[in-house]
């Protein structure tokens, strides 16, 4: 599309610190990603105006994508006057995207032996100074 091409390359994403996520495109594959971990508030002719939620993140998560790769394709498309001034991307939106992520992974399975039933008071001071 023309709109692609006076960004350079793709390079056509604007995120604020509100969240909101504007795609200067006409680029269909653009937008379809840019859909997968937000929800699209307007279209618009070459643009497509977007909302970064927990929601939206925590849908791209089931579906494998990570915040680092979500953080990573915003960062790469960043228009290039938002890419200018480091970073592309607001530290509060890919902070909450990370947090939002690590949410999911609160509790993690560990393997565990479950010792019960002692016979003798003795023996549960013989496992538990073997376990440590």
């Amino acid at each position: 599309g023309g709109v692609d091409n006076l960004s350079g390359e793709g390079k056509c994403i604007i995120v604020e610190t509100n969240y909101r996520l504007y795609a200067y495109t006409d680029s269909a594959l653009q937008e379809q990603v840019v859909r997968l971990f937000s929800q699209p508030l307007y279209r618009l002719p070459h643009m497509l105006i977007c909302v970064v939620t927990r929601s939206t993140v925590r849908n791209a998560l089931v579906k494998g994508i990570s915040a680092a790769q979500i953080i990573e394709y915003l960062t790469l498309h960043a228009h290039p006057q938002t890419s200018q001034k480091p970073p592309a991307v607001p530290e509060v939106v890919s902070d909450q995207i990370l947090f939002w992520e690590q949410e999911r992974v609160r509790i993690s399975a560990e393997p565990a032996v479950a010792f019960h039933d002692f016979s003798r008071l003795e023996n549960v001071g013989l496992v538990e100074t073997e376990a440590k």
